[in-house]
């Protein structure tokens, strides 16, 4: 492929991402889902691009996506409020994604005779909600404050346990023995390293970005350090998406971090930095889920149906959860019911939707296959779902 064709296709990319970012805005539709339609003709329908040679790029492509995107979200994130919260949060992230798991892996024995461990393993990769599509819908949403919280955190702290969960499942599978206690231990390493060096490595920045509001190459400096950072919290068997998202809550959060340590004087970003991160994202966001697409193949098309009854599968665990989390919380019908379609899977699902392939688990494909059908009918049914749901809000 010659460069000026390169250089077009790119543009229209970004064109697209743009329109569907746009069409997000007035109509609740993840511009996520056009996106992923356009891979799907440049790479398996239409043959234009040949997926074998972009496949060996998933590794780097994922992780960057994972570090940007996530760091987003925590600057996006009040930290009194996250403090005051998270139990609500935590509590719905590890029960939905639990029941998630088993609800998948039940199924997948069922129809399919799967080992209950890579039924566990695919729940895992898609038993999450997608924080980049839950952020940006509840902005939209015109509910309580608390109620966006819970949604936001629950979908950040998914695609961190997920990630951290897949690995697990993923290493008891290839290896063939792993205690239970390794794995636990794995998991509550991996976070407390991830929310130790993400809190250090922000309060040191914070003083040193402080210092350069207004400066030429403020983000640039910014950007080294969450890829320094998210590079060694990897290294030391740590959750590098934890760690990315603790420095951007840090460096979001300057005046009360401050005020916390007891400083001289308020320590606060420059909003420019914010501002040009969410244009980054924007475009790593966009040419990553182009690129799923392309790398996806259809080697058998009743996955297309299985990919749905799971997606409606997870809808039914999503119900079972907030059902439960709302015993005891004040939350009218109309906001449980938006908290119900909050379902969309994304980014997690679709970077550890190469997973198997990377820890050689046979039939790795289908479980890409498969990812991608639930990422695109969880979208259509959560944006569907809210949609109806926000014109009710209105109209009482």
């Amino acid at each position: 492929m010659d460069p000026i064709t390169i250089l077009f296709g790119t543009g229209l990319i970004i064109l697209l991402g743009f329109v569907g970012n746009y069409i997000f805005q007035r109509t609740m539709i993840p511009d996520i889902l056009w996106l992923l339609i356009l891979g799907l003709l440049l790479g398996p329908i239409l043959g234009l691009l040949d997926s074998s040679l972009l496949r060996e790029f998933s590794p780097y492509f994922a992780s960057i996506a994972i570090l940007i995107i996530l760091f987003e979200g925590g600057l996006h994130t009040n930290l009194d409020v996250l403090i005051k919260e998270s139990p609500v949060s935590i509590f719905l992230a590890i029960s939905s994604l639990l029941v998630s798991m088993i609800f998948v892996s039940i199924l997948m024995y069922a129809l399919f005779g799967w080992p209950i461990l890579n039924g566990l393993l695919l729940g895992s990769i898609i038993g999450g909600t997608s924080s980049p599509i839950v952020i940006s819908l509840t902005q939209r949403l015109p509910i309580k404050e608390k109620i966006k919280v819970w949604l936001n955190l629950e979908s950040t702290i998914t695609d961190a346990l997920c990630i951290v969960l897949a690995i697990v499942i993923a290493i008891f599978i290839s290896q063939g023995s792993y205690s239970l206690s390794q794995a636990a231990n794995n998991i509550l390493g991996s976070f407390s390293i991830g929310i130790t060096l993400g809190l250090i490595v922000g309060v040191l920045s914070l003083r040193i970005i402080s210092r350069l509001k207004k400066k030429p190459f403020e983000y640039m400096l910014t950007l080294a350090i969450l890829l320094v950072l998210y590079s060694i919290t990897e290294w030391v068997g740590g959750s590098g998406a934890i760690a990315a998202l603790m420095f951007g809550i840090v460096l979001a959060n300057g005046k009360r971090i401050s005020k916390i340590m007891k400083f001289d004087k308020a320590l606060v970003i420059d909003k420019e930095v914010e501002k040009f991160h969410s244009e980054v994202s924007f475009l790593i966001r966009t040419f990553f889920f182009v690129y799923l697409g392309v790398i996806t193949t259809f080697l058998n098309y009743y996955l297309i149906l299985l990919g749905v009854c799971i997606t409606l599968l997870l809808y039914f665990a999503r119900v079972a959860s907030v059902n439960l989390l709302t015993l005891r919380l004040e939350v009218n019908e109309t906001e449980k019911d938006i908290m119900k379609f909050m379902m969309p899977r994304g980014l997690a699902a679709g970077v550890l939707s190469q997973l198997p392939l990377a820890y050689g688990i046979p039939n790795a494909q289908t479980y890409s296959d498969i990812v991608l059908i639930v990422i695109v009918s969880s979208i259509i049914l959560s944006s569907f779902g809210i949609m109806f749901m926000k014109n009710k809000l209105k109209s009482s």
